[in-house]
Formats: structure tokens, sequence, C-alpha cells
């Protein structure tokens, strides 16, 4: 729908956000993922690793440690 290219879009993301097409989506999952942990702590870890896209829960766990400096557990007993 953005009428554009993989090139060129990959191309604009690095330039503008110093990072890979997919680091940045990977950002933006996570943030994501640390919205729906604040806004609904009842949700198990492997539900909210699959309503942000993730295909693995550990997989997912092992990204969300990297970019928030946290496991989701610990994100989520926070928030509860």
């Amino acid at each position: 729908v953005l009428h554009t290219n993989r090139t060129y879009l990959s191309g604009y993301i690095k330039t503008t956000y110093d990072m890979s097409f997919r680091d940045w989506i990977i950002g933006l999952r996570i943030e994501y993922a640390k919205r729906l942990l604040a806004r609904y702590p009842r949700l198990t870890v492997a539900d909210i690793s699959e309503k942000s896209g993730f295909l693995s829960p550990s997989h997912f766990i092992r990204l969300f440690k990297e970019n928030a400096g946290c496991t989701p557990k610990w994100r989520k007993t926070e928030a509860e």
C-alpha cells in the first residue's frame, strides 16, 4: 500500500533510524509487546508473543531481553 519497493524502504529505514529493516520491525513488535504487557497483565507470555507477531515464544523472550533489558515475565510482574 506504500507504493514503494523493499530496497527503497530498507534504505530509508537505514538512513532515518540507522538500523536494518529487520531490526526496525523487531523494535516495533517489542514496543507493541510492552504495551500489551502493561495493559493486559493476565495474558501469558506465549499470548503476548503471538499477538506481537513472533512465531516462537522462546525467540520472543530472547529478543525482548536484548531490546528491553529484562524478560517479558519480569516486565509483566512489574505491571501487575
